[in-house]
């Protein structure tokens, strides 16, 4: 089973597949507005398997699982709460600042004109 578990196809087809795929049938009945949901299961279902939901220390890749994190969070809120005019500027600032918090120790590493 560890074998398994420590497959990176396991890891990231296999299982998101199958608890996307149960989650889905179990809502199926209460509409497609909670059918999102299925996807965030099999989404929790690779950070366990990969990080068992550890954040910290913040890595890279740590820090991409924390910002699909926070951007099924923010799906949410913007499908529940009536903020369609300023869900685009919103997301647009989202997106920016998370471009340049992954990007930022590299830009910082170098001096001036080298890059």
């Amino acid at each position: 089973m560890d074998d398994l578990l420590n497959n990176p196809l396991f890891q990231s087809a296999v299982l998101p597949f199958v608890v996307s795929l149960v989650v889905a049938l179990i809502l199926r009945p209460h509409g497609w507005f909670w059918a999102g949901l299925s996807a965030v299961a099999g989404f929790a279902a690779t950070v366990y398997l990969l990080t068992d939901f550890q954040f910290f220390p913040l890595r890279s890749h740590r820090k991409i699982l924390l910002l699909g994190t926070a951007a099924i969070v923010l799906g949410l809120l913007l499908d529940i709460l009536p903020w369609r005019r300023i869900a685009p500027g919103l997301l647009f600032v989202t997106g920016v600042a998370a471009a340049l918090w992954l990007v930022w120790p590299l830009f910082r590493s170098y001096d001036g004109w080298q890059w």
